[in-house]
């Protein structure tokens, strides 16, 4: 290892949630002080009592922000902020970001690029919600910040999680390509052996909760902010399909989530779909033959890879970078969101490929090698040149 580098400076404005990125944070952390590195961390909000990583090691150091301002637009400027004014004083080697902060050396685009986000939802957001992009503080407030950090002179290195991602840094800010490298979202793997193995109970069992047919093809949606995720767009296609031979669960919270339950009504699909609001996501693993992923931006959707890993069909749109890991046998892609027979044609791929012992098992192992531990380690390398 390069001793120069031996010091790190991680930024993430959140560390203990339970959501992807957190958990992807906190296993990189992990990465660098198994390499003997010496980790600061700056955060924000309380540290846990029951942190077992900082007890763990003497190389850990996790410094937090209290937030003054409640408003949104406002903490990102203010962690911002607070980075920047602890790194003058406090400098190190490498500093990486995984957030959204104006510099650092090393960059883990896990949130994409927020201009071509904006792009994106043109397509589905109404005229006056795209109107307010351009005064919305928040939105304004991220798309410099991104510039600043995607163009500083003392960038060295950019991670993104799709090929999806790094042309889209190229085309919005013309960085050389060559400062860019793809890794592609990692996966519990092996920690999902058991469950998978066990898929077929679990698939009764929650069926029979749900007092759902599990004869019946089952797709599964997950994800929160339903229009953002492309969920009314899948409902219109599915409508279209005999509704005799499925059945659509859908996971995850949204505000407007009764609007959606009047919708499946208003398509006469009501008794075809059961919505179970935020559930822990694996049950549903077992339940599905096919989870649908419409997203109208996704840089890449975790919920592809644990999806495959579990030996699940996946139904994806080309604006979730995850889509570049399916195999043939693993899944299919939606050519157009814009175009409903687009999205009719990849459902009716998905239904002939019902989930068995050997399909799931063939496409388990198309991501065998998306383990967290063979892919982690990419990162501590790359740092350490």
């Amino acid at each position: 290892m390069n001793t120069k580098s031996s010091s790190i400076t991680i930024l993430k404005s959140t560390l203990f949630r339970g959501g992807g990125l957190e958990k992807y944070t906190r296993r990189i952390i992990q990465a660098f002080l198994d390499k003997n590195w010496k980790v600061t961390v700056l955060t924000t909000g309380k540290i846990p009592s029951d942190n077992e990583m900082q007890k763990g090691s003497p190389n850990l150091q996790i410094v937090t922000h209290k937030y003054l301002s409640p408003c949104s637009f406002l903490k990102v400027l203010e962690f911002d902020r607070f980075c920047r004014k602890y790194l003058e004083n406090h400098p190190t080697d490498v500093v990486f970001g995984l957030d959204r902060n104006s510099f650092q050396t090393h960059i883990r685009a896990g949130n994409g690029v927020h201009a071509s986000y904006l792009e994106k939802r043109k397509k589905s957001d109404s005229f006056l919600k795209r109107l307010s992009y351009r005064i919305n503080p928040l939105h304004q407030i991220l798309l410099h910040m991104e510039k600043r950090a995607f163009t500083h002179p003392l960038l060295q290195k950019i991670f993104t999680n799709s090929s999806m991602v790094k042309e889209e840094i190229i085309q919005f800010f013309q960085v050389d390509p060559s400062k860019i490298e793809v890794v592609h979202n990692a996966v519990e793997w092996s920690e999902l052996q058991t469950p998978f193995t066990n898929w077929q109970e679990g698939k009764n069992l929650l069926a029979k909760q749900l007092q759902i047919n599990p004869s019946l093809y089952q797709f599964i949606f997950i994800g929160h902010n339903y229009q953002r995720k492309g969920l009314d767009r899948f409902l219109e296609a599915l409508a279209g399909l005999p509704r005799q031979n499925y059945h659509l669960t859908v996971v995850g919270k949204d505000k407007n989530i009764q609007k959606y339950k009047q919708y499946t009504e208003n398509l006469g699909i009501k008794n075809q779909v059961t919505f179970v609001g935020e559930a822990k996501s694996l049950p549903f693993y077992q339940l599905a033959d096919c989870i649908v992923i419409p997203s109208y931006y996704d840089p890449f959707a975790n919920v592809t890879v644990e999806a495959l890993a579990m030996g699940v069909y996946v139904v994806s749109s080309k604006t979730n970078g995850g889509h570049e890991i399916l195999s043939e046998t693993g899944g299919v892609v939606i050519d157009s969101l814009e175009n409903l027979e687009s999205i009719r044609l990849a459902l009716e791929t998905a239904m002939k490929y019902p989930k068995t012992t050997e399909s799931a098992l063939k496409i388990r192992n198309s991501v065998k090698d998306r383990d967290f531990s063979s892919q982690i380690t990419f990162f501590t390398d790359a740092c350490a040149l």
